[in-house]
């Protein structure tokens, strides 16, 4: 019992178990983030479990040891609740500017909060020299640590590729910052647009690095989709094709994918954001053993599949 006592007392296990509650509230949050980009709100239930994680989390760090005293923290709870808001606000950004009635400071986080890492290193610093307790530097070292992992991921292989912006992507593009494409770039952080002297291009994204705003460029500024979007959804569109096909299910394209690909000699549409492709069901082929096989091998493939 004394050995259990110690260790239940002991710094490194009290920064053990804030660094555990602090990643599991981390990955419920990340889930609560997949729904804005789909136009909905999260679930009560999935919001519940995220806030009480956080609750549980901010409640740990701000109780006292029993070694000194008995009741909260307050500066801790404080501090803790506040150094949280701020970074999940960050992290949460990106999704939220899928809204394009999205606010100016938002915009700005979504194009830089892959530097939220950074941003938030001095606050942690300074609340682990405030308060000297190992679970509440237990929380923020995992913080860190994660947001940090991301920022050097990302800049160690983002490696963009250049494309040509084609002519009816210039003339949006030059429209809708009326007549002055590099003001209208630095004003809404484009950090995707190159200028050279022998013209514009877009310096597009991959698997391997962030992802740009979508819905802030298409749908608030009025830009075009993006050429590597339209590129990665034509593949993904092959790709699909290609499992339905294994399968033996007859599928065929549909709405504006089925028009790009008639008028525009097999593209997608300018300002296309999806890809639209319907197929049969019947007895042997249902909805749910086809969308086991396409999230089943789009995993092994490295494809992130949402049924």
């Amino acid at each position: 019992m004394n050995t259990f006592n110690s260790l239940m007392l002991s710094q490194p296990f009290n920064a053990l178990i804030g660094s555990l509650l602090y990643l599991l509230t981390y990955a419920s949050f990340l889930n609560l983030l997949k729904y804005p980009r789909n136009w909905i709100l999260p679930s009560a239930s999935s919001t519940f479990v995220t806030v009480m994680l956080a609750i549980i989390t901010v409640a740990f760090v701000s109780i006292s040891s029993i070694k000194s005293s008995v009741g909260p923290d307050f500066s801790s709870m404080l501090f803790l609740s506040g150094f949280i808001l701020v970074l999940f606000g960050i992290i949460a950004s990106p999704a939220i500017d899928f809204n394009p009635g999205s606010r100016r400071v938002v915009e700005f986080l979504a194009n830089y909060g892959v530097s939220a890492g950074l941003w938030m290193l001095l606050p942690a610093v300074i609340g682990a020299y405030a308060f000297p307790e190992a679970r509440i530097h237990g929380v923020l070292a995992a913080a860190i640590a994660v947001e940090l992992s991301w920022y050097f991921r990302y800049r160690w292989t983002d490696k963009r590729r250049s494309y040509s912006l084609e002519k009816h992507d210039t003339l949006v593009l030059n429209a809708q910052a009326k007549g002055n494409i590099q003001t209208f770039s630095k004003l809404h952080g484009i950090s995707e647009l190159a200028f050279s002297a022998d013209g514009i291009e877009w310096n597009g994204c991959n698997k391997n690095t962030p992802p740009c705003p979508f819905n802030l460029y298409t749908n608030k500024l009025g830009l075009n989709t993006a050429p590597c979007c339209r590129e990665h959804m034509k593949d993904l569109a092959y790709y699909v094709s290609s499992c339905l096909k294994d399968m033996k299910v007859d599928h065929w394209l549909e709405g504006g994918s089925l028009l790009g690909a008639v008028r525009d000699n097999g593209n997608l549409l300018a300002w296309e954001d999806d890809v639209d492709i319907s197929f049969l069901i019947d007895d042997k082929s249902t909805w749910s053993s086809i969308a086991k096989v396409l999230s089943d091998r789009g995993k092994k493939d490295g494809y992130y599949v949402d049924v």
